[in-house]
């Protein structure tokens, strides 16, 4: 098992480094024919602010963010234009911990998803859905026949935990 982004795990599976990927993406990303992805579940995101900060998306040209991985910074892209502005990004993290922490202390907005929040949630800082705006966490594997039966199980055991996954809505 490896710890990677969303682009580097599609990679190793392109080169055989790795067998199957636990992954998310979102609406606009595209993994190709020789991959295919199996939906587990729709993970919403949230803006991310300190209590003085905007309160909704579309103020966003008024502060500073924090953003997350390349892929995530992209998203907080899109979501930015699709709402009137360019983020101004002033910290960059992988860690949502982190993120939260700098956002309590008025460095800026985030964006990020329900399932970093329900894993960790700042007492400092206040969350919005963005209900439109949402990754989908999925299964990637090669788009070979047969598929081996492993990858079979793998599949089936991610969708069972999805099942059973009731993602809290943070407060």
């Amino acid at each position: 098992m490896v710890d990677v982004e969303p682009p580097q795990a599609l990679d190793a599976l392109r080169r055989g480094r790795v067998d199957a990927a636990l992954t998310f993406s979102y609406a606009d990303d595209r993994i190709g024919e020789d991959l295919e992805s199996v939906h587990l579940l729709d993970d919403v995101l949230y803006l991310v602010t300190h209590p003085g900060g905007i309160t909704r998306i579309a103020d966003g040209a008024r502060c500073r963010w924090v953003s997350g991985c390349a892929r995530c910074h992209e998203e907080l892209i899109a979501v930015g234009r699709a709402n009137g502005f360019t983020p101004k990004t002033v910290y960059t993290s992988d860690d949502y911990v982190a993120a939260q922490a700098l956002v309590a202390a008025g460095v800026g907005a985030a964006l990020l998803p329900g399932m970093a929040l329900s894993a960790y949630r700042h007492k400092g800082v206040r969350v919005l859905p963005l209900a439109r705006n949402r990754r989908r966490v999925e299964v990637v594997a090669r788009a070979e026949r047969p598929r081996p039966l492993a990858i079979d199980v793998l599949v089936e055991v991610c969708r069972t935990a999805a099942r059973r996954t009731r993602l809290r809505r943070p407060r």
